[in-house]
């Protein structure tokens, strides 16, 4: 686990899945969260519960940290990709992805990897197989 985090390479999804997988093992509350075009983990106050609904979920959220890098950031860092990249912030995206929208998302990303003509079939496929997890 620790040579592609270290390394700093690999598919994005992948590696925040490892970083939140290891976050999990050491029992800390943190979630993998739906920014747009973003591989986010976000780490929650103790007084978060996943189970209510917040007006400001964001709130709870001490800081951030990107899958692919490993570099943590505030809300204000994350307020300032959003007016940036022209997204309009929206509460959905600070909530925790379910497992099977994790997993749908990682397929749809790994897809990408066969764009070439003769695997276009696996890129089929695996989108196809994506499709069934909604």
């Amino acid at each position: 686990m620790s040579g592609p985090l270290q390394a700093k390479k690999g598919n994005a999804f992948a590696n925040t899945i490892l970083y939140a997988e290891l976050c999990a093992q050491l029992e800390i509350d943190a979630e993998f969260i739906n920014i747009p075009k973003q591989c986010i983990i976000a780490f929650y106050s103790s007084d978060w519960d996943d189970t209510e609904v917040y007006p400001n979920p964001q709130e709870y959220i001490q800081f951030y940290v990107e899958g692919t890098t490993g570099h943590a950031f505030s809300q204000k860092d994350l307020d300032q990709y959003f007016l940036r990249s022209n997204i309009e912030p929206k509460n959905m995206y600070y909530k925790k992805l379910s497992n099977i929208r994790i997993i749908k998302k990682l397929l749809i990303e790994f897809s990408k990897c066969f764009q070439s003509p003769t695997l276009q079939y696996k890129q089929k496929d695996l989108n196809d197989l994506a499709d069934l997890l909604d």
